[in-house]
């Protein structure tokens, strides 16, 4: 959710505030002044007589719009705490549902964290805005989410997968879209998208849905290679961690295949900043 600039915000706000007092009490005061020195006091028409209830009606409108842009401030700290608040709450249950799942299936905590971090920094390169960043950083961790759904005897085998049981395990990215979707709530619709796409690949082999190239949303694009990456380079029962170099020639092999090749090239301009996001979360 975006909260506005309090620099500008609240500064249109006094000033609109201003003017709309300013027009609605010095035509008071000028009719106040007029009534007291014409006709009580009986003094000519003249500009003194309007002078100084002129500039007495635009100090009390500048009191007055001071006095009510305070009160907006506060209001609206009130509201920027809350929804930072609300925010929070969001990403943390998010965390505590993507490290149940990952769990399931042997995964530790630190993938997930470790996955927001990359995906929050490959969005950043990508240019994404500050809101779209943060609300795809907080998704991210639920991309296998629909692991939840897929049996035992398959998720937790140790070895490689028959096609059958791939074409099983395949299913979990339905599955997460399933349990994400029919939402209007802007983290749940991004997550749901997240879950969905992020096996997809460039050159349209991936799944569920075949897409290619800019048909995949984005995220998950970003996702994907936030994940590969990940996985790669942490131990399997199956397979033993890539050492960063080879990871680097993946990468650089699966350009415009697996991945799209511009959020590649940004990921290998900048593999070592990824590279210190692993090892700070390892």
């Amino acid at each position: 959710m975006h909260i506005p600039s309090p620099s500008s915000t609240e500064f249109q706000f006094g000033v609109r505030s201003f003017f709309l007092n300013w027009l609605i009490i010095t035509p008071f005061m000028a009719l106040f002044g007029w009534f007291n020195m014409v006709v009580r006091l009986g003094l000519p028409v003249s500009h003194e007589v309007f002078l100084g209830p002129l500039v007495l009606g635009f100090l009390v409108s500048i009191l007055i719009a001071v006095l009510n842009t305070k009160g907006f401030i506060k209001k609206n700290e009130i509201e920027r705490a809350k929804i930072q608040e609300l925010n929070e709450t969001q990403v943390e249950v998010i965390l505590t549902l993507s490290v149940v799942a990952e769990a399931r299936c042997g995964e530790m905590s630190a993938h997930v964290k470790r996955v927001a971090e990359y995906t929050g920094l490959l969005a950043q390169l990508a240019g994404l805005p500050d809101e779209e960043v943060f609300l795809l950083k907080s998704a991210a961790p639920l991309h296998d989410i629909g692991k939840i759904g897929i049996p035992d005897n398959v998720l937790l085998k140790p070895g490689k997968l028959t096609p059958e049981e791939f074409s099983i395990m395949q299913e979990h990215a339905e599955i997460g879209y399933r349990l994400l979707a029919n939402s209007t709530k802007p983290i749940r619709e991004i997550a749901a998208l997240v879950t969905r796409n992020h096996h997809e690949k460039w050159d349209g082999s991936g799944y569920p849905q075949r897409l290619r190239g800019e048909a995949i949303p984005i995220c998950g694009r970003i996702v994907a290679i936030a994940d590969v990456f990940d996985a790669l380079g942490t131990e399997r029962a199956y397979r033993k961690a890539w050492p960063m170099t080879r990871i680097r020639d993946y990468f650089q092999e699966q350009s415009g295949k697996h991945f799209d090749p511009h959020l590649a090239q940004l990921f290998l301009d900048n593999f070592e900043r990824f590279a210190a996001i692993r090892k700070q979360y390892e």
